[in-house]
């Protein structure tokens, strides 16, 4: 039980969190059948060493834009959809949550 404990305060395995509102992109509405623009999903992703090591796809029906990333800890570029790379710098330390809003970059 005292090793199970120690473990548990160590932190080695400790995950941290970026979390933030991807802006949706701008496009034309596809297979709708109606005219007009919609709001497309937005793709977010975690690169580490030209890597990408985590990515999540959010709308703004499903989850009104919301993202969130479970990574270990470390330094990341994060970037959503038209991000030029290297995309924002975040250094991750174990248990951190890091907010991040990403603006619309849609091209």
């Amino acid at each position: 039980m005292l090793t199970v404990a120690l473990s548990a305060c160590s932190g080695a395995d400790e995950h941290g969190s970026v979390t933030g509102v991807a802006a949706p992109c701008g496009g034309p509405q596809v297979g709708s059948g109606l005219p007009g623009w919609a709001l497309q999903p937005v793709r977010v992703s975690a690169i580490l060493n030209d890597r990408t090591v985590a990515s999540e796809v959010v709308s703004y029906r499903k989850d009104r834009d919301r993202y969130q990333l479970s990574l270990r800890p470390g330094h990341y570029a994060i970037v959503s959809a038209g991000d030029p790379l290297p995309g924002t710098a975040v250094n991750l330390r174990p248990g951190q949550r890091i907010r991040l809003n990403l603006p619309d970059r849609c091209a």
